[in-house]
């Protein structure tokens, strides 16, 4: 049963452990789980771009991470040299480039993702109320936070309480008098 300690810890040992918590950091997560040839496809072609990227010229510490087949984490050291417009388009389009390779969408932003009796598990906004109503999410829940910038607020804040965050108002009971 997968916990957010679990998460919180394999972050902790991953490729993104030596960074500081300044660490500029891009979320992202795949509509569906990726199939274990579909990780190692995108770990290579992560690991050649995090290898290479630079922004104006200068090398970037970047580092990333796919966790649970699901999520993509980018990070880039700020206090090395900080990512530019330009280079974070370039991210950008590794990643279309892997969507396109590997028929999964990579970059939407139409689904999110909950850690609920000890699965995660992915619900397009649409229907976050209906999942809430049958009771596969409750305010308990824990809403993987795609939305954060850095790895400290990553290492610590990724996975709030559903009913402690935006989602909270699918919770909210009304009372008729």
């Amino acid at each position: 049963m997968l916990s957010a300690a679990d998460i919180y810890n394999e972050i902790n040992r991953s490729a993104l452990a030596s960074f500081p918590g300044s660490a500029r950091v891009w979320v992202y997560q795949a509509d569906t789980a990726l199939s274990p040839a579909a990780v190692a496809e995108l770990d290579n072609r992560l690991s050649a771009f995090c290898a290479g990227w630079q922004s104006h010229g200068t090398p970037l510490s970047a580092a990333h991470v796919i966790l649970h087949n699901t999520f993509i984490l980018l990070a880039v050291d700020q206090e090395m040299a900080g990512a530019s417009g330009c280079s974070i388009d370039k991210s950008v389009q590794v990643l279309r480039e892997a969507e396109q390779a590997l028929a999964t969408p990579l970059l939407s932003r139409d689904k999110v993702a909950f850690l609920t009796n000890g699965e995660i598990k992915s619900f397009p906004l649409s229907g976050i109320k209906k999942a809430v109503s049958a009771g596969e999410i409750t305010a308990d829940s824990l809403l993987f936070n795609n939305m954060v910038t850095d790895l400290q607020t990553l290492r610590n804040e990724w996975l709030p309480e559903a009913g402690k965050t935006w989602a909270a108002r699918h919770f909210r009971v009304s009372v008729n008098a």
